[in-house]
């Protein structure tokens, strides 16, 4: 209850409230940015990440996922154009003004899955120096707005 879901996609072929980001005329508490930024170069990227601040609400939250480019095999798309390791999407936010919450490796295969990685696979992934999780995922919030006393 009181909660309101808004999508902005370039995909006409589906329905959305917004298809681009100057349609939006609203600001928002969570802004959702999932597996989008490696599409775009980083200069894009980085005008992405900006508009998703100015669409969020002073002290709002922005969650991005990108994939994580130490699993091998997971950047190959052909439509990725930038590949971002977990200090480069920090780093990426903290010059827009973000503030880092949380980030988190995300696994997205079965639980039993992860228990082989995790448990019999760990010594090989720290050998080649690999990681099992598909994404990373970082939690930001937007700087409130300076209160005058």
């Amino acid at each position: 209850p009181g909660i309101h879901y808004f999508s902005c996609d370039l995909d006409q072929t589906n329905y959305h409230n917004y298809y681009s980001w100057e349609q939006i005329d609203r600001e928002f508490d969570l802004v959702l940015c999932i597996e989008i930024l490696e599409h775009l170069s980083a200069e894009k990227a980085f005008e992405l990440v900006k508009l998703s601040s100015s669409i969020c609400k002073p002290g709002g939250y922005i969650l991005f996922t990108v994939p994580n480019v130490y699993t091998p095999g997971i950047q190959l798309e052909f439509t990725h154009q930038t590949a971002y390791g977990i200090n480069d999407i920090g780093g990426l936010c903290l010059l827009s003004g973000l503030n880092i919450i949380s980030g988190a490796r995300i696994f997205t295969k079965s639980a039993r899955h992860q228990i082989v990685h995790k448990y019999f696979f760990y010594w090989l992934h720290r050998l080649l120096r690999i990681d099992f999780c598909q994404s990373i995922a970082l939690l930001l919030r937007k700087p409130e707005l300076n209160k005058k006393l």
